[in-house]
C-alpha cells in the first residue's frame, strides 16, 4: 500500500482568523486496513479549523465512494459518502481534569480530545479523514432491504439459488422450536 506522511497541521501555528484544508487522497494513499471499507476513488476532504480560547473548531466535508460488502451475503457493493462535519478539539487536560464517570450529552458527542505533545497539538487530517468515513457509513450495510444472506450449511447465496439443505436448529433452541411447532 502506498502510504504518504500522515497529514497533520500544527494548531499552534493557526492565525485567529483560522485556516482551510484541503486534501484528495488516493484510494491507496488513506491507511484504512483496520476498516471494514475500502476507497475505490479519491477521497476529497476539505475545511475550516478556527481557534476558539484553548479549543478549535473544525468544519469541514468529506466526498468519496467506499467498497464494503454486504453484512447478510458478501456481494461486494459501492456506497456514496458526502459527510459534512463540525468537531471541537479541546486539550487533553480538560478531558483528565473530570473525574469519575458521567454521563456524556450529546453536545459532546462533538467534542475530539487533542492527544499527544501539549506544547504543540496536532490535528490529525488522516485520522479525522477515516473516522468521518467510519461515521458516515450505515451500521448494518444491505445490498437490499430483503437480502436473505448465505446458507449457514453450504454457503450458497439464497438471493440467486434455493439450497436443499434441511433447516437445523440448534440444540439450545430446540424446545422453544417444539413449542412453536405445538402451536401451529
Amino acid at each position: 500500500m502506498g502510504l504518504t506522511n500522515a497529514m497533520k497541521l500544527s494548531l499552534l501555528r493557526i492565525a485567529a482568523g483560522g485556516q482551510t484544508f484541503e486534501h484528495r487522497y488516493a484510494p491507496d494513499e488513506l491507511d484504512v486496513s483496520a476498516h471494514a471499507f475500502t476507497l475505490n476513488e479519491p477521497a476529497h476532504v476539505s475545511g475550516r479549523v478556527k481557534p476558539s480560547g484553548q479549543d478549535f473548531h473544525v468544519t469541514g466535508e468529506l466526498e468519496t465512494h467506499v467498497a464494503i460488502s454486504c453484512d447478510r451475503c458478501l456481494r461486494d457493493l459501492f456506497i456514496p459518502v458526502h459527510e459534512t462535519f463540525k468537531l471541537v478539539y479541546v486539550p487533553a487536560n480538560e478531558a483528565r481534569s473530570s473525574h469519575g464517570e458521567r454521563e456524556v450529552s450529546e453536545q459532546e458527542l462533538d467534542f475530539v480530545y487533542l492527544d499527544g505533545d501539549e506544547l504543540d497539538p496536532m490535528l490529525d487530517i488522516d485520522q479525522l479523514t477515516r473516522d468521518q468515513l467510519e461515521l458516515a457509513l450505515p451500521t448494518r450495510i444491505l445490498c437490499r432491504d430483503d437480502c436473505r444472506g448465505l446458507c449457514a450449511q453450504c454457503g450458497a447465496d439464497l438471493n440467486e439459488t434455493t439450497c436443499q439443505c434441511a433447516a437445523t436448529v440448534d440444540p439450545r433452541w430446540q424446545a422453544l422450536a417444539d413449542l412453536r411447532n405445538q402451536n401451529d
